[in-house]
């Protein structure tokens, strides 16, 4: 099977196409000897994909920085030079889906996994869930668990009792995106479960009455994408598709 053929399984499902998305490294054409899913290709996950001889990788997030393809002198920085030695060795063709998984299955999955399904206004992603009253501590608690990090970051008082709630999920917690936290107000949430965020966001948040669960951009977003590899490996019988797991890009120190 070659590789535009194992990427048409998806296209069919999710048609729209976003212009970061597509291939972006390797021959389509190419035969598929196994399939690496992951949230970045980052230089462990393609090593893994080496070491399990699987040469097309699907990625949610950017293969290179500071935007899909590097231009002039980005291509020497370290990231992308050691990124481009590896995919080379191993022959690799890597497509990134990142709108398309998101509608696929990451932003539902993140929702069932915390078992948010009565909707109290709203739409798409910018739903705001209905749950019984719960202390922002046992929801960050929730968090916690489901996303499997050891600590999250909060923003407001843990003793809060909270009814209603979002999910800017991924990066939508960042200050960047911080329009999309601002529809969340607007449909009524008094809790965010965030991917990432940052403290402009957290001000923004703590002044609008919004309390903030932070987990972690890959984690928040790792529980579809590991859904999404098994799905590809039920639509494409006889090809090998593995998931590397992304742990968070920081620890922490007591």
């Amino acid at each position: 099977m070659k590789a535009r053929e194992v990427m048409a399984w998806l296209e069919d499902r999710e048609p729209e196409t976003g212009t970061e998305e597509g291939f972006k490294f390797g021959d389509q054409e190419a035969e598929v000897a196994g399939v690496l899913v992951c949230w970045m290709p980052t230089v462990a996950a393609l090593e893994q994909a080496i070491a399990e001889r699987c040469n097309l990788v699907i990625c949610h997030e950017t293969l290179f920085f500071p935007q899909s393809a590097p231009i002039d002198g980005e291509r020497c920085w370290r990231t992308n030079r050691l990124r481009m030695q590896l995919m080379h060795q191993g022959g690799m063709v890597v497509y990134r889906a990142h709108g398309k998984l998101d509608r696929l299955c990451v932003f539902e999955d993140f929702a069932a996994g915390l078992g948010l399904d009565a909707v109290h206004s709203g739409e798409g992603h910018a739903r705001v869930f209905l749950l019984p009253p719960t202390r922002l501590a046992a929801l960050a608690r929730r968090a916690m668990q489901i996303t499997g990090m050891p600590v999250v970051r909060v923003t407001g008082d843990l003793e809060r009792q909270v009814t209603r709630v979002g999910l800017p999920w991924g990066g939508l917690g960042l200050f960047v995106n911080i329009g999309f936290m601002q529809r969340l107000v607007e449909n009524g949430a008094e809790a965010g479960i965030c991917g990432e965020t940052d403290e402009y966001a957290m001000r923004f948040a703590e002044d609008a009455g919004l309390a903030l669960i932070e987990t972690s951009h890959a984690a928040c977003e790792n529980i579809g994408l590991r859904r999404f590899a098994a799905m590809l490996r039920e639509g494409c019988p006889g090809i090998k598709v593995i998931f590397h797991e992304s742990g968070p890009g920081w620890r922490t120190l007591q």
